[in-house]
């Protein structure tokens, strides 16, 4: 019993303690508690980095050992050394590069230059070889052969009364009048009548009859040299005669003779004579040698009969 008593008295005190009112707070206590929370919160603001505490920076001491100091460094300074290399050769490549663009642009200039030189040359090659051809050709003309055929007195030669012969007859005279020899390969002569007002054609037409066609046996003539060739232009008699010689009709006689000269080129040499009957009278001589001498056949006015030029060896004169 003596024991409980104290336990209870215990338990009674504890209960009354935790029943207590609690104390009732104070204005001056609250102001005092806000005036420390503010000095708690201007504790608890970070005062780096103003004048009274300036932020400042701590090196922190490198934890590698020396080996690895030192390896860095030699690292570095290869770097280094590289990266001086480079810039060297850089500028090495760069004054090397503009000294190729000088040589280069010297050699295109030099180039050009050249190019100039030869196009110069060849014009001067062009006018020498135009110059010697022309000198060459000038040489040609000039010692070439030239062949002339012409009619020779007294030019036509008429059937005589007696009726002895029918045909009209012509002597042709073949000369060499150039300063080399030539090779006469043909000789072709046409008489053609024509009417009052009738006319030959622009371009000559050599048809000869049957008894015309006939290979010319050639003739080998030097300078100056000569030969005659003579034609009939077949049955002519009575009124045929006396038309003619009145100037009712007209007598052409044209051709052609064909030669080589000795620079093997081919040439052809064309002749038109036409009648004049009045040349056969022969008051109109003072002597029987200038009457002699005449030829009735004079020279054509139409264009086209009368000329020299080249031909191909075989075909017509071009």
């Amino acid at each position: 019993m003596k024991k409980i008593i104290p336990v209870v008295f215990f338990f009674i005190t504890i209960c009354a303690w935790s029943n207590a009112p609690s104390p009732v707070k104070s204005a001056n206590t609250d102001q005092l508690q806000t005036a420390e929370n503010k000095n708690v919160v201007k504790t608890n603001v970070d005062q780096r980095g103003t004048e009274q505490k300036p932020i400042f920076v701590k090196a922190i001491e490198s934890e590698k050992d020396a080996n690895t100091k030192l390896q860095e460094q030699k690292d570095a300074e290869a770097k280094a050394s590289d990266e001086r290399s480079l810039v060297v050769w850089t500028i090495v490549l760069g004054i090397s590069t503009i000294v190729l663009a000088v040589i280069a642009g010297f050699q295109l200039y030099m180039f050009w230059r050249q190019l100039k030189l030869m196009a110069s040359t060849i014009d001067d090659s062009k006018k020498i070889a135009s110059a010697t051809v022309a000198q060459a050709n000038a040489v040609i003309h000039a010692e070439r052969a030239y062949i002339k055929i012409s009619p020779s007195p007294p030019g036509i030669m008429f059937p005589p009364s007696d009726g002895i012969t029918e045909h009209l007859t012509c002597n042709h005279e073949i000369r060499n009048c150039g300063q080399t020899p030539a090779t006469i390969t043909d000789v072709v002569t046409i008489f053609k009548m024509l009417g009052k007002h009738e006319k030959l054609p622009e371009i000559p037409k050599y048809e000869r009859d049957d008894e015309d066609v006939r290979p010319f046996p050639g003739s080998f003539l030097g300078r100056n040299d000569f030969f005659y060739n003579g034609h009939g232009a077949g049955a002519a008699k009575g009124t045929l005669v006396d038309d003619i010689r009145a100037s009712r009709v007209s007598l052409v006689v044209y051709g052609y003779v064909d030669y080589i000269d000795v620079f093997n080129n081919h040439h052809r040499s064309g002749f038109g004579r036409i009648l004049l009957p009045r040349s056969d009278d022969r008051a109109l001589y003072d002597s029987d040698e200038q009457f002699s001498k005449r030829s009735n056949l004079i020279y054509m006015n139409q264009s086209g009969y009368n000329y020299d030029c080249l031909r191909n060896s075989t075909d017509d004169a071009i």
